[in-house]
């Protein structure tokens, strides 16, 4: 993204960084929840177990490993190995990348039903 629009890798993580101070968000994935309205993504594309997609919700939303965990009464470490069985079952690298699945699905859908 940065390429596209010439500006360097620095000035767009300034960019983001003031975004997420002046919007109260801890995470880029919080801030794209609060900059989408929170609206509901469809995310049937990609495979998650019924667990996986429990978590995958919270994960959406902003809330961090300790918060699932917590919420769930789990422990960090289950949430983190779901989250590497939804990375390894959907061919994602990032939990970013895996997002960005379902927003392109959700965009790709949107722009079909026009």
């Amino acid at each position: 993204m940065a390429d596209e629009l010439s500006l360097s890798r620095e000035i767009v993580y300034l960019h983001l960084a003031n975004a997420r101070k002046r919007l109260n968000a801890h995470s880029s994935i919080e801030l794209l929840y609060i900059v989408s309205g929170g609206i509901s993504i469809d995310c049937t594309i990609i495979k998650l177990s019924p667990r996986g997609e429990e978590i995958f919700k919270f994960i959406m939303q902003g809330w961090s490993g300790k918060q699932i965990s917590n919420h769930l009464d789990i422990s960090k470490s289950a949430v983190r190995r779901h989250k590497e069985k939804m990375l390894l079952d959907n061919d994602c690298k990032t939990i970013i990348e895996l997002i960005s699945k379902c927003y392109a699905n959700n965009s790709l859908n949107t722009n079909q039903d026009d």
